[in-house]
């Protein structure tokens, strides 16, 4: 519900239930702390080292300034696109 992304609650509610139905979670057993200037951001490199990830694919800076992390590479959507 972020004003940033400019999204409905109705759009949102749409989204969390595509990712409901497509998507598995994950409990992360390590922790790790990665990202100094955002100690936050260390929670989805939690998640994808849990779930064996091959990507994290977002727009925030702190994880795309990493490239890649653990054999995980970090993409910004268009890229992700492009590579897939």
């Amino acid at each position: 519900m972020r004003p940033k992304f400019g999204l409905s609650p109705s759009q949102v509610k749409a989204i969390i239930e595509t990712f409901d139905d497509t998507f598995e979670s994950v409990v992360p057993q390590k922790k790790v702390c990665v990202i100094k200037k955002d100690p936050t951001d260390d929670r989805i490199l939690e998640a994808a080292l849990a779930c064996n990830a091959q990507y994290i694919v977002s727009g925030d800076k702190h994880l795309l300034d990493l490239g890649t992390w653990r054999r995980i590479e970090i993409l910004r959507p268009a890229e992700f696109l492009e590579k897939t």
